[in-house]
């Protein structure tokens, strides 16, 4: 495995620990539901690649969900940074609608080009 998508991985997890720790606080302690992973996740894809996670696999033709072992180092390093930056919104106590803004506008801006790579891959 390459290193973008090793820490892409790694990225991921971080992502998720920050949503159960935001999810905990706001929620009195409450286990996160799933959903709010998915949700972050396709939300981070939609910004990023201009589709959601299902999306993406038909487009790469992919038969499982690792998507993110079909891109190459460019897209994994991207996703790597955008999640980053994502957990940094989730400390601050952004909301999602917040972060969803904030990501798409920091995805127009520096990452437009990944969204072309994902569309010629396909």
């Amino acid at each position: 495995m390459d290193n973008g998508k090793r820490t892409s991985k790694e990225g991921f997890k971080q992502l998720c620990k920050a949503l159960d720790s935001q999810y905990s606080l706001t929620h009195e302690g409450k286990e996160t539901p799933k959903y709010i992973y998915s949700n972050e996740s396709d939300m981070l894809n939609r910004a990023s690649l201009g589709y959601p996670a299902k999306k993406v696999q038909q487009l790469l033709e992919t038969k499982d969900k690792q998507t993110r072992e079909h891109f190459d180092t460019e897209i994994n390093k991207s996703l790597s940074e955008l999640q980053t930056m994502d957990i940094g919104l989730i400390m601050a106590a952004l909301d999602y609608n917040a972060r969803k803004t904030t990501i798409k506008n920091i995805c127009n801006t520096k990452y437009k080009n990944i969204q072309m790579i994902v569309k010629e891959t396909a």
